[in-house]
């Protein structure tokens, strides 16, 4: 083991020294022990936030708020059932939202989320535990880091999968195969590499050490009260200095930043608070404290360039990171609209270093090239591949935007990466809204009901129909459906918008099934107020997708060897059915008001009878093929008609 660090005064520029850290040395693991047999408060704080942080990871997939389902297809946003490539941007967005909420965060208060709510963080806290835990208690500390991890594994499972995989052999192993790697890296991450992640290899935390400024909560030094024993040293998890807080940090290294104050590493995580309360509480007041710094201050305040009030606790230096803002206004002019549009500020928007108007000329390039390469969006094939066009536009992106700072003269590194972030954000949020509105049909894919969404392509006026009272006068119509081969079995015939006549046979359920890459039958025939039960016996995802005019009316997701799932009344229409997943999988189902409809028998022969009289016209569907045939019916008498389907059909 490596000897622990003593506490460094400022470093030399000029001189910045290597610094081993080792998180297991035995001093560190000593505080650890020692504060394991005390329930600090803050403990208590920080298990309600990372319940809260891993609850709120399985909530959002679970409710349906956002999900990309990779093994049944049943992709959620805002608790709906959406397309395949909404179901991937609602899950992108969440991720943002959430990244969002917690750059906020960061904002008042530094990294806390990094100390306060990152699963990463508990993951290394529940690992230092353990090692420093000795006999039964090391067992319940393996116990709850395990336990931790396989949780995490689950929830990011549910974000990509909906739980129905759990109920599904072999998919339920496959899915017990992810959870289980999942927690075994975690695991081995956290024994193996733990805050040193935190440390220098996290690009959210270098962001969030980069950006923050004001600080209005932190940790807070009072030098009377310190005894000097190195406590809050040794139990800071990143090894700062929490009692000097200005101090230049150069040993850090890997992504983090060298040369920033230790408040810009500072994990927020009031572990050194514990420590401090450890040692310092058996003679009196705490010597580190989190919060707000007190008022008033016993000393006169330094203000620096920035018109920034850093509070000192020692004679010779500022120690602990809280900045509050001066009490009057700093000099110089307030941000006027037009710096805002061309320079964006001094740190340009969100901390990016972009101007709005680099914004808005890098954004509008990607969704140009997201739009127009290769050929127009609104022209390509319907269901043609789009990934491509994203793919493509999203890596100009990156570029994009080091032209643009470079323009600006702020080409950095830390203004780079969350300048892309953005410039990707609003690539996601313009492009998947340009791709539903332009894309051919694309948009609708998975797509579930909505209220404004009714069949455009109906064979019947849903509201034209009458049974009529007994003893209308009726006829009949007889004859057969043949094509260029001969007769036509299973042909549906039926009439399209007939007088008042019969009512409705009684309703009845239509079982729908895939079988042998093929659905059940070639043509459904059915009633408004008929169900459908539907099924999937095959070790295939299959969809449900109803479409008509090119609008999808259903989609339902129908995942291997599920049990059946019941569909109640469809609209009256004339329907394509088909599956996103097996383009060979098609057929028709033509939903009707009244009773005259029927199929033709092995001989291609039809029958209708007790038929309104008057101007009819009668339509017929049969294996890809469709005609149309106008007559006028008597009363009492039977028409003939041999109606041709396919090549030549007339209308």
């Amino acid at each position: 083991m490596h000897a622990p660090e003593q506490r460094p005064s400022v470093v030399p520029t000029s001189a910045p020294p290597a610094v081993i850290y080792d998180r297991f040395a035995p001093d560190r693991l000593k505080i650890l022990k020692a504060s394991g047999n005390r329930w600090h408060r803050y403990r208590a704080y920080r298990l309600l936030t990372m319940l809260g942080t891993l609850g709120l990871l399985f909530l959002v997939p679970l409710i349906g708020l956002a999900r990309f389902d990779l093994y049944g297809g049943e992709h959620r946003a805002l608790f709906e059932q959406v397309s395949t490539f909404t179901g991937l941007i609602a899950v992108g967005t969440a991720i943002f939202a959430f990244y969002f909420l917690t750059f906020q965060v960061n904002l008042v208060a530094g990294r806390m989320f990094c100390g306060w709510g990152c699963p990463v963080g508990q993951l290394n806290r529940l690992a230092d535990s353990v090692q420093s835990a000795k006999g039964p208690h090391r067992i319940l500390w393996w116990t709850a880091l395990i336990a931790f991890a396989l949780s995490l594994g689950g929830a990011l499972l549910f974000w990509w999968s909906a739980p129905a995989v759990l109920l599904v052999f072999p998919y339920n192993l496959a899915a017990l195969g992810v959870v289980l790697a999942i927690a075994g890296t975690a695991i081995v991450f956290a024994r193996s590499i733990g805050w040193n992640f935190c440390k220098k290899a996290c690009p959210i935390g270098l962001y969030y050490s980069v950006v923050q400024q004001q600080r209005p909560l932190g940790i807070l030094y009072d030098e009377a009260n310190c005894l000097d024993e190195e406590a809050c040293v040794k139990a800071c998890p990143v090894h700062l200095d929490p009692r000097d807080m200005k101090a230049l940090r150069y040993e850090i290294g890997g992504l983090a930043i060298d040369g920033l104050d230790s408040h810009a590493h500072c994990l927020r995580c009031g572990e050194c608070v514990e420590a401090c309360d450890l040692v310092t509480s058996k003679v009196g007041p705490v010597a580190l404290s989190f919060g707000r710094p007190p008022a008033p201050l016993e000393r006169a305040p330094l203000v620096n360039a920035d018109g920034l009030v850093q509070l000192p606790s020692r004679s010779d230096a500022p120690a602990n990171d809280v900045l509050l803002p001066a009490q009057s206004e700093p000099e110089g002019p307030s941000l006027s609209p037009r710096d805002l549009f061309l320079s964006g500020g001094e740190a340009g928007l969100f901390g990016t270093g972009l101007s709005l108007l680099s914004v808005l000329i890098t954004s509008g390039v990607g969704v140009a090239v997201l739009l127009l390469l290769p050929t127009p969006l609104w022209t390509i094939a319907q269901g043609s591949p789009v990934w491509p066009r994203f793919l493509a536009s999203g890596l100009a992106m990156p570029v994009l935007a080091a032209l643009a700072l470079a323009g600006q003269r702020r080409l950095q590194v830390q203004k780079w990466a969350p300048a892309t972030g953005l410039l990707v954000s609003i690539l996601l949020l313009l492009g998947s809204t340009a791709y539903a509105v332009l894309a051919p049909g694309s948009g609708a894919r998975y797509r579930p009901t909505q209220t404004w969404e009714t069949p455009n392509k109906t064979v019947t006026k849903t509201n034209g129909y009458q049974p009529a009272a007994s003893g209308f006068i009726a006829g009949e119509i007889a004859g057969r459906v043949i094509d260029a081969r001969g007769p036509v079995a299973g042909a549906a015939v039926w009439i399209d918008h007939p007088g008042s006549g019969e009512p409705l046979p009684p309703a009845r359920t239509h079982a729908i099934s895939v079988v042998d890459g093929r659905w059940s039958a070639d043509l459904y025939l059915a009633h408004s107020h008929d169900s459908f039960v539907l099924s999937n016996p095959t070790p295939q995802l299959h969809t449900f997708h109803l479409a008509a005019g090119g609008r999808t009316f259903k989609n339902v997701p129908l995942t291997p060897g599920s049990s059946a799932k019941q569909l109640s009344a469809i609209p009256p229409g004339e329907y394509d059915l088909s599956c996103d997943n097996h383009p060979t999988e098609k057929s028709l189902m033509v939903i009707l008001t009244h009773p005259y409809a029927t199929f033709s028998n092995d001989a291609g022969e039809y029958q209708l009878r007790n038929i309104p009289v008057g101007s009819i016209r009668l339509e017929v569907r049969a294996s890809g093929s469709s005609a149309a045939v106008k007559l006028e019916l008597e009363a009492g008498k039977v028409s003939h008609q041999e109606i041709r389907v396919g090549p030549g059909a007339g209308t």
